[in-house]
């Protein structure tokens, strides 16, 4: 300990134990920051005095501010004795995977969106290459792959201050190292990716140092190129390396610049009127979008392409002019949309080749026309927006994209190469969601546990239903006699409210007019119709009383107004609730349950907590509740009634608190899951069957998790009795 903390020891800390002897009968905790900040006002000048005196500080107000909150914080540590409750605290939870796991071999990330990376071949190290975006706007994250393994190359990033268009580039042979460029605003900036390091080729002035990575700088000189989109669309400029002269060419609607190896500029000869195609789509996504350029060996020029939704157009570049090349032998229904992609790539040996994603067909040239081979057995399926790259003897590596694995293609993770002929795959498939076929336009699934079993419900026209199971995923519910596995409500109000567990533990669907419904071995049955009383609204929140043998609806929207009532059914019509408005200034955000221990429903508002004496919400105000409440967007309300005990679940801030009217403790921290595999943290349920909150992703497929809250509730159980209402 050094001599400013002795002396805060001393100064402060003594102060904070005698005042909060004050306190053992009432430690509110408002009372005890106001005496707090009253303490700091009249000890405050002396301690700052002394501080500054004995180790020569200037008593500055910076300095007197931090005095105040090492005061405050210490004197509400020990009044309220919060060190002593976190010692307990030292369950740590983490999240499990559920469901089926698919097939999967190690590949490295995938770009942040789709065609945001570069694939080469690198003739020094006999290896692939692969550079990505790992992020918007930023590129330099690298692999190599030798046919069998991957090593990692880079992880270090540049970042511009806004990319103008995806990335592309390819191997310098001039410099040994593959580049890639972009556009930050009008200006080109190419980043040389090496082993981990990055140099940042720029105009003067066009540096800007956003990344948190090292890179190294380096100016080019000579006439900066002039960039213009006037017709085309998400591109400004395509960027080439002419293998030939060692120079990078960029083309822009503005004319032709070269980059030489001395990193100067200088610009082209003018370019032929109407040479340019005045319409280019520059983002390679369904249909036959795409531009970019590769070097063609045998040829010794640089092949420009260019692909709308009508024609491809190719030009190439031999350093002197620029020229119209045939498309003679291609397929005319290569051109326009379609279920795949066309994109340029470099053989060594046969210069530049087109890889047909539509038709697993590679096209060469041959004299003056282009001609087709097979990719071979086993190729990459149907694709849209794939880099790829070959080796002298015919090997490829083909980058993630948009690939056609089940239905229309999707953005892939995958990497598919072929060595010896021999295709192979890389990666992990993401399968979309079955969530997401059944969800209503612009809203999630609603999650709930009962019976035993987790349900997901999506109401369109009627009440879509699937069960959770952990070996096999998300499962439709059939109805036992009719064998279909969608019942039509026969409600004019499709629109959704609310998913709970009812009465005898079945699961019960409220609609949007408060028509009730249940389902009892995957068969649903009205329990009563649409109810004047409940009026109109979606995205309640609802609990069963079991004691009262009632539902209790609170709050919801209609018309983009959200409530703040209370509705209660009860012998099969909903009553209004008299007097049971709280704080809260709507239900969005807030949480019911019914709690065991309290014989109560339990409400958790976005600021408090709230229970239900009779018809009228009764307001508590348990110490340390808001320590852990965290944002409303982000936090559950659990109960378990083998222990008696409720929780409520910080999902962002990874925190599990007791619920007690009392006083509320931590009694867990959850490890956050790192990576894209992340939960996705968008909506919840509970299972109490099996004490167990689970996550799952309505877009993806394999993004579905469990927390076990069993060691959480048995350690809540263990601290002692509950305190009991007043």
């Amino acid at each position: 300990m050094d001599m400013h903390e002795i002396m805060l020891e001393a100064a402060i800390g003594g102060a904070a134990r005698q005042a909060a002897a004050h306190y053992e009968g009432d430690r509110d905790h408002d009372s005890v920051l106001e005496h707090a900040r009253a303490q700091w006002a009249q000890r405050g000048p002396e301690v700052v005095e002394m501080l500054a005196a004995e180790l020569e500080l200037e008593a500055s107000s910076d300095l007197v501010d931090h005095l105040a909150d090492v005061f405050v914080t210490i004197f509400v540590a020990e009044t309220l004795e919060l060190a002593p409750r976190g010692e307990h605290a030292a369950l740590t939870l983490g999240w499990l995977p559920l469901g089926p796991e698919d097939e999967a071999t190690f590949a490295p990330p995938a770009p942040k969106q789709v065609g945001d990376a570069v694939v080469a071949w690198d003739p020094e190290r006999r290896a692939f290459l692969y550079a990505f975006s790992p992020d918007y706007h930023q590129f330099g994250h690298a692999w190599s792959f030798d046919g069998e393994t991957w090593g990692s190359i880079s992880d270090a990033a540049y970042r511009l201050g806004s990319a103008t268009q995806g990335w592309s580039g390819g191997w310098d042979s001039a410099r040994g190292a593959l580049v890639a460029w972009n556009l930050d605003g009008e200006s080109p900036v190419a980043v040389i990716v090496r082993d981990g390091t990055l140099e940042v080729l720029a105009a003067p002035g066009a540096h800007r140092d956003y990344s948190t990575d090292p890179w190294v700088a380096v100016e080019t000189s000579g006439e900066t190129p002039e960039v213009e989109a006037e017709g085309w669309d998400d591109v400004a400029a395509l960027f080439g390396f002419d293998a030939a002269r060692g120079v990078w060419v960029l083309l822009s609607e503005a004319g032709l610049w070269e980059l030489d190896s001395e990193n100067r500029w200088a610009r082209g000869p003018a370019l032929p009127e109407g040479l340019l195609p005045s319409e280019v789509e520059g983002d390679r996504g369904f249909g036959n979008g795409g531009a970019g350029a590769v070097w063609d060996g045998p040829r010794r020029r640089l092949l420009f392409w260019f692909a709308s939704d009508s024609e491809l157009s190719l030009l190439a570049w031999d350093g002197a002019r620029l020229a119209r090349v045939s498309t003679e032998g291609l397929p005319s229904e290569a051109f326009g949309y379609r279920e795949g992609g066309l994109v340029l790539a470099e053989h060594p040996v046969r210069g530049a080749v087109i890889v047909d994603g539509a038709e697993a067909t590679l096209y060469r040239v041959e004299g003056e026309a282009w001609v087709s081979e097979p990719l071979g057995e086993g190729a990459p399926p149907r694709s849209f927006g794939v880099d790829a790259a070959f080796s002298p003897d015919g090997d490829a590596l083909f980058g993630p994209g948009r690939y056609a694995l089940e239905g229309p293609p999707a953005a892939q993770p995958l990497f598919f190469s072929r060595r010896g002929g021999v295709w192979s795959r890389a990666g992990k498939v993401e399968r979309k969601s079955p969530l997401d076929a059944v969800r209503p336009s612009g809203s999630l699934p609603i999650l709930a546990a009962a019976a035993g079993r987790v349900t997901a419900t999506a109401w369109r026209g009627g009440l879509h239903t699937l069960r959770w199971d952990d070996a096999r995923g998300w499962l439709p519910c059939v109805d036992v006699e009719t064998g279909e596995a969608v019942f039509r409500a026969g409600t004019a109000a499709p629109e959704r409210a609310a998913l709970f567990e009812g009465p005898g533990g079945a699961l019960h669907a409220l609609s949007s007019r408060g028509a009730l419904f249940r389902l009892d071995e995957d068969r649903w049955s009205a329990v009563a119709a649409d109810d004047d009383g409940f009026g109109e609204r979606s995205e309640c929140v609802v609990a069963y009383d079991p004691v009262a043998d009632r539902v209790v609806v609170w709050g919801g929207e209609n018309d983009g107004e959200y409530r703040d009532d209370t509705l209660l059914f009860e012998a099969g019509a909903f009553r209004a609730a008299p007097g049971s408005s709280s704080s809260a200034e709507s239900s969005e955000g807030g949480h019911l349950c019914f709690d065991t221990a309290l014989e109560r429903v339990v409400r958790l508002e976005p600021a408090g907590l709230s229970v239900l004496d009779g018809d009228t919400w009764r307001e508590v105000e348990p110490r340390f509740l808001h320590d852990f409440l965290g944002d409303p967007d982000q936090r559950v309300l659990v109960h378990d009634p083998s222990t008696r005990e409720t929780l409520v679940v910080n999902v962002r801030e990874g925190v599990v608190m007791r619920l007690d009217v009392g006083a509320c403790d931590m009694v867990a921290q959850i490890e956050p899951v790192d990576g894209d595999d992340a939960p996705p943290f968008r909506d919840w349920v509970f299972d109490p069957s099996r004490r167990r909150l689970q996550t799952h992703s309505d877009t993806r497929a394999g993004l579905d998790y469990a927390l076990d809250l069993g060691p959480a509730f048995d350690l809540a159980a263990s601290l002692g009795p509950r305190t009991p209402l007043s």
